[in-house]
């Protein structure tokens, strides 16, 4: 049985080379086609991502859960399948008929309705499934291939801007090689049977996984509205230096994707089978998760400026401060994820539900108001789509506190006032210096670092045991799924 390391060894470089890969493509198409032309990419993708929800509803995040549970999960693999196939199918007919009436320009409907071909694949795609059994390595050759074929397609394919619609084809094209590979692997496997469902329980998986579903798509209001936001109100082409600057956190954030492909299958076990352990690797991993989101905040901040240019070219120099304002995210993204991933395994569907949905809908109005507000200031949406984070990551806490409550476990000890005292140190020390001294830019990162150090040391984030214990955990064996 593989042990943690090798577990989250085979993630870390799965999701390396094929976010590795789709970074570098990014960074081609952004090079290629400019930052109107980017923009243009930018939002046809979120626009598949919300088309791509309506098509699955959630189904995915429940697979991955009951798969995880093995016999002790509420559905059957080939009924939760056959459920994402259905309803998958059903739904491309309705978006084909409302791609077309989206409020874009029309190169952006266009590449959409291509994009919207990419449906088809993913609703036969397992991912959910060798997520769920915890077959990483299978799961991450396969997205590698995926990533190795879209690269490869754009590089040799893809020349100008006015081939902007290749680009979507390929997109498909990658997706339907890696899904029908899952599905041979796992038909092989016999992960799936030719065991229909029944009426009910087709029902019954719906009725759950939308909650999981909507608690997702409440997220995304920080990945994936903006780009629809800024299309609407802005140019296309600061959607591309948007797209290009929020391109970079999302590599930052391949860790805590790592980490939660982990953390929510074990995590499952854990709370099903109502062990004693739950308290002490939940306090142990958010003290960790927190300082990785904190540390990776102020690395974006301190290296924005070199990432930018080197990455981009002057053409992007813009994307500059865009990122270093959007860098706030990764702390408040790496704190949710413990406290969303736990209502997950925790079967706390609905409060998973009303924690996204709450802070979702509030931030998408935030974000609507302040960019129609400041339509001539496009910093100010900006600096709130951190602040967004923040408050969706407030509601998960606090209804993940009170499932504890109900679970009669014991209260479990996190030190959020000395990480955020941290937070402010190192971006207040970073900012006053920037803006009252005359200091060279790696002298006020260096200084800002050390006082950041400090304070974690001081307040007991960092510890002197912290070594031993993560040694422990890396060789642990998890239980093997049945």
């Amino acid at each position: 049985m593989s042990t943690i390391l090798q577990k989250i060894s085979s993630l870390a470089l799965g999701d390396l080379v094929s976010r590795g890969l789709g970074f570098i493509t990014s960074i081609y198409l952004a090079r290629i086609l400019g930052p109107e032309g980017y923009g243009i990419w930018t939002t046809a993708l979120a626009i598949l991502s919300y088309m791509l929800w309506f098509s699955d509803l959630g189904i995915m995040q429940l697979g991955t859960r009951e798969i995880a549970k093995s016999h002790q999960g509420s559905h059957k693999a080939s009924d939760l399948y056959y459920s994402k196939l259905l309803w998958g199918l059903l739904m491309i007919a309705v978006l084909l008929w409302l791609t077309p009436r989206l409020p874009y320009a029309p190169d952006i409907v266009s590449i959409s309705q291509i994009l919207l071909l990419s449906l088809v694949p993913y609703a036969f795609h397992l991912e959910w499934m060798f997520s769920g059994k915890q077959e990483f390595a299978t799961l991450q050759i396969v997205k590698v291939l995926q990533a190795s074929i879209f690269f490869f397609l754009v590089i040799f394919g893809l020349s100008n801007t006015m081939q902007i619609e290749r680009t979507a084809y390929f997109y498909g094209i990658a997706i339907t090689i890696s899904s029908i590979l899952l599905w041979i692997i796992a038909f092989r496997k016999h992960y799936i049977t030719w065991q229909y469902p029944t009426i009910n329980s087709i029902l019954s998986i719906l009725s759950q996984s939308i909650q999981l579903g909507l608690g997702w798509l409440a997220t995304q209001v920080i990945i994936l509205f903006p780009p629809l936001v800024f299309a609407y109100f802005y140019t296309e082409a600061f959607v591309g230096l948007f797209g290009a600057a929020l391109r970079i956190l999302l590599i930052v954030m391949i860790i805590d994707r790592v980490l939660v492909q982990i953390l929510l299958p074990n995590l499952s076990k854990l709370w099903s089978q109502s062990s004693p352990k739950i308290t002490s690797i939940l306090s142990n991993g958010f003290r960790f998760h927190s300082l990785i989101g904190l540390y990776g905040t102020l690395a974006i901040v301190y290296l924005a400026p070199y990432l930018i240019a080197l990455i981009y070219g002057t053409e992007y120099q813009e994307s500059t401060l865009l990122l270093q304002l959007l860098s706030i995210i990764i702390f408040f993204t790496f704190q949710n994820s413990i406290f969303a991933t736990s209502l997950i395994a925790m079967d706390a569907e609905s409060n998973y539900l009303k924690a996204n949905v709450l802070g979702g809908s509030i931030g998408a109005l935030i974000l609507v108001l302040s960019t129609y507000v400041f339509a001539q200031d496009t910093l100010i949406p900006i600096i709130l789509i951190g602040l967004i984070e923040g408050i969706i990551m407030g509601f998960s806490y606090y209804y993940f506190r009170l499932t504890l409550k109900k679970q009669t476990l014991e209260p479990i000890n996190l030190n959020l006032s000395s990480l955020y005292l941290s937070l402010c140190i190192g971006l207040g020390s970073y900012i006053g210096l920037t803006l009252l001294s005359s200091w060279s830019h790696e002298l006020i990162s260096i200084l800002s670092f050390i006082l950041t150090v400090i304070s974690s040391i001081l307040h007991k984030d960092i510890r002197s045991s912290d070594i031993a214990l993560i040694k422990n955990f890396l060789s642990h064996k998890p239980q093997a799924p049945e």
